[in-house]
């Protein structure tokens, strides 16, 4: 009986409480597991009936569940209480960045929802060297990641066309596009002529950087380039350190 169910006795040992997190459709009271997140919580944690697991359907809430049944394809668990997600951020920030080669793509990926951004963008642009996007690796990279960091939303990774990131760009209430050419405007010039807006988008080039054309076409939506610094980055440390900079000006990091 559901009612007669204890807590195991290795209860969340040497278990790390962030791999216990799944991401779900939905909640209901009682749910049931299976597939993917049926074998993560049988084969590879090796949870037993009366462990507890954290479900999040992408509302900013975990929902603590007890595993009440594991059978060969799927387990089951009750709800015992919600609770608001403490690393859920009013600040929007969407990071588009340029395809990069071997595996950049994937780091940028990770440590950008590492540091709370809300939507990732990967793009080709006339100087990119790696146009073949695994976008189904990025996304699990960027599910793991948010399970690592403790986040109750998952974070979508798309893939779009150059021309594609123009249209969407105007959506975005604040810019911060960074030009490897650009010498003079910085973050902090940026911020005091504009003002901070928690909506906001950055934009970082790959390798080759951003044709002239292509920065004339950001400039025609009245996106001024920003400068990382006098450094030479390489272009993932360009977009981690860009993001942390502008999470940290928003509050996000204090």
């Amino acid at each position: 009986m559901v009612g007669s169910v204890q807590y195991s006795k290795n209860k969340f040992k040497n278990i790390d409480k962030s791999l216990r997190r799944f991401f779900v459709d939905k909640i209901e009271n009682r749910v049931v597991l299976d597939g993917e997140n049926h074998h993560h919580l049988a084969n590879v944690l090796r949870l037993k009936v009366g462990d507890e697991i954290i479900l999040c359907p992408n509302d900013g809430f975990d929902y603590h569940f007890l595993i009440t049944s594991i059978k060969k394809n799927e387990s089951d668990a009750k709800l015992i209480r919600q609770e608001k997600n403490l690393s859920t951020s009013d600040i929007e920030i969407t990071l588009y960045f340029a395809s990069l080669k071997g595996d950049n793509s994937e780091l940028v990926v990770q440590k950008a929802v590492e540091l709370g951004v809300k939507n990732i963008i990967v793009f080709t642009s006339q100087f990119t060297n790696n146009k073949n996007i695994n976008l189904a690796r990025l996304n699990k990279i960027s599910e793991n990641a948010s399970k690592q960091s403790g986040r109750a939303n998952l974070v979508k990774v798309e893939f779009l066309l150059f021309e594609e990131v123009l249209k969407r760009l105007p959506t975005h209430s604040e810019h911060f596009f960074f030009y490897e050419k650009e010498k003079i405007h910085n973050i902090r010039s940026h911020i005091s002529e504009k003002g901070l807006y928690k909506n906001s988008s950055i934009i970082v080039g790959s390798e080759g950087g951003f044709s002239e054309d292509e920065v004339g076409e950001i400039e025609k939506l009245k996106i001024k380039p920003l400068s990382l610094g006098k450094l030479i980055l390489r272009a993932e440390t360009a977009s981690i350190a860009a993001l942390s900079i502008v999470m940290h000006e928003l509050g996000h990091l204090e």
